[in-house]
């Protein structure tokens, strides 16, 4: 099993390389796709509003509010990484489980924050996506 690592910054073409593997029946792992489910998580919103109760409104994650606070500080900002990138550690450990229990031969994670927040060593190549 080849394990790709795909990243880049914002609007370089992750989204429509993502698309591309999975048009070719790659199996595609989307760490934002993943990150904004969590928001709607009940033990994800506890947490939040444990650490910015000022952002959870009816049992909902005002996601301006919370960016506003975390932006503007980087001890929140550390807390809420910190607090999101274990359960999507967690997320991804599940699903490359099962793939490599389907035997898969290719899986591709794409991961925005490949360099500065994960483990390059996870993956067995990385590529780079940078587009006009």
């Amino acid at each position: 099993m080849i394990i790709l690592g795909v990243t880049g910054s914002i609007g370089m073409g992750k989204t429509e390389a993502g698309k591309y593997f999975i048009k070719n029946n790659v199996d595609v792992f989307d760490c934002d796709k993943e990150i904004a489910t969590f928001y709607n998580k009940k033990d994800t919103i506890t947490e939040i509003k444990k650490n910015f109760p000022s952002t959870v409104y009816n049992n909902k994650v005002n996601k301006n509010a919370l960016a506003n606070i975390v932006f503007s500080d980087k001890n929140k900002l550390n807390l809420l990484e910190g607090l999101l990138h274990k359960k999507l550690q967690a997320e991804q450990s599940f699903w490359l489980r099962k793939k490599i229990r389907e035997k898969k031969k290719l899986l591709v994670f794409d991961v925005p924050l490949l360099f500065e927040k994960d483990n390059i060593k996870k993956y067995d190549i990385v590529m780079v996506i940078s587009c006009s």
